[in-house]
């Protein structure tokens, strides 16, 4: 048995965490965590024999790694199978040192470092014969388009990579080829919300493919302000009886009314997608009464999010409807949705038909905060609660 213990080490008190057991004595570390270490904390700081080599585990958060670096607070990390940065400074420039000699590392996290184009480049050099390589997340760290190549390269070459994380990048054309090589992986998590995906000309084609042609499970592509087309290509790939596509997130893809249609229509005869999350999408009550409907042939369907959209009472009409029929759906999301010109009534009865319908071998969940006023919100939770049996849980 193990415990974490702090570093001796001068004016490093609560920064460094390192493995020890229970006598005291330091055994092979296989885990380092640094918080908040920079220039001013490491100024007085002496390297000893306590310091770590060959972590399997390095965490590495608001820090200075160039700092950390030149103190030689971590003196080699060759063994390392789990490497993440987040919120750090003086990464840029330090990439060959942070993967150098790492033939085992599974799992790599940059997030927030504010990369430059040769770090792209080092980085891609650095893993592309990393055999092991299983997710490589790189959020927020101002990728341009130019990165692009880089990040292809290294979906293409690492075989074995199974989650993409590259959310909030402004990589717009440098997306493209990152979309084709994914096109052509085993990729199973992608995650690329917020890169600008709008822009791209031959998105729609790339979107297919990649639902269609690979065993994608989980896709997130929301705020990216996706065109008619793209949406169009979504749906027509999830008609697709052999795709192993199982969540897909759509937060802010301006999805409105014609794209909720379409999807709606997709999702009577998809038999895949478990999690469907269209928040904040533009879609009013004649995308929402479509989705409503399709509840009542959908089997599959457990978790689906509609938050943020603007829907009226007629909406809620045809959820309470729905949640009649259905039987397999978990959570249903309609929290911030509005319901313009709605009868406490129809809550009443979306919430009973929700509980009546629920079956006992699981949980339902249903969202609904955010939609009326605090006497309202009292009604509505009273009756619940009478209603309330272990099988619905309604959020107000």
């Amino acid at each position: 048995m193990t415990s974490v213990q702090k570093l001796r080490a001068t004016n490093l008190s609560k920064l460094l965490l390192l493995i020890r057991d229970r006598s005291g004595a330091l055994e092979k570390a296989n885990k380092i965590l640094i918080s908040g270490v920079n220039d001013k904390e490491l100024e007085h700081f002496e390297a000893t024999d306590d310091i770590v080599s060959d972590p399997e585990v390095v965490e590495i958060y608001e820090s200075n790694l160039d700092a950390i670096i030149k103190r030689k607070v971590i003196m080699r990390i060759e063994g390392a199978r789990k490497i993440i940065l987040i919120n750090c400074t003086g990464v840029s420039g330090n990439i060959n040192w942070l993967l150098k000699c790492s033939p085992g590392l599974k799992h790599l996290c940059i997030n927030n470092c504010e990369l430059k184009e040769e770090d792209a480049s080092d980085l891609a050099i650095r893993v592309q014969n990393m055999k092991s390589l299983e997710e490589l997340h790189m959020v927020s760290d101002k990728l341009v388009s130019a990165t692009g190549a880089d990040i292809a390269w290294i979906v293409k070459r690492c075989k074995n990579l199974r989650v993409l994380h590259l959310i909030s990048n402004p990589l717009v054309e440098g997306a493209v080829s990152i979309l084709e090589a994914a096109c052509k992986s085993k990729l199973r998590i992608l995650h690329i919300g917020n890169i600008r995906l709008g822009e791209i000309k031959s998105l729609p084609e790339l979107l297919y493919k990649l639902i269609k042609d690979t065993p994608l499970e989980m896709l997130e592509i929301g705020d990216n302000e996706l065109k008619s087309d793209s949406i169009s290509a979504i749906a027509e790939a999830l008609k697709i009886k052999t795709i192993k596509l199982k969540a897909l997130w759509m937060r802010w893809a301006s999805a409105k009314d014609d794209g909720g249609v379409k999807l709606a229509e997709a999702l009577e005869e998809n038999t895949s997608l478990k999690l469907f999350s269209p928040t904040k999408s533009s879609i009013t009550d004649a995308g929402g009464k479509r989705i409503a409907k399709m509840l009542t042939k959908n089997k599959t369907l457990q978790i689906l999010y509609l938050k943020d959209n603007a829907f009226t009472h007629e909406t809620l009409v045809a959820f309470a409807d729905a949640m009649k029929k259905n039987t397999t759906l978990h959570q249903l999301g309609l929290n911030r949705v509005g319901f313009e010109g709605y009868s406490i009534d129809d809550v009443k009865r979306l919430i009973a038909n929700a509980s009546d319908s629920t079956p006992e071998d699981y949980v339902r969940y249903i969202l609904l905060n955010g939609n009326f006023t605090p006497d309202e919100d009292e009604e509505i939770r009273q009756f619940a609660h009478e209603r309330k049996n272990d099988h619905l849980v309604v959020d107000i």
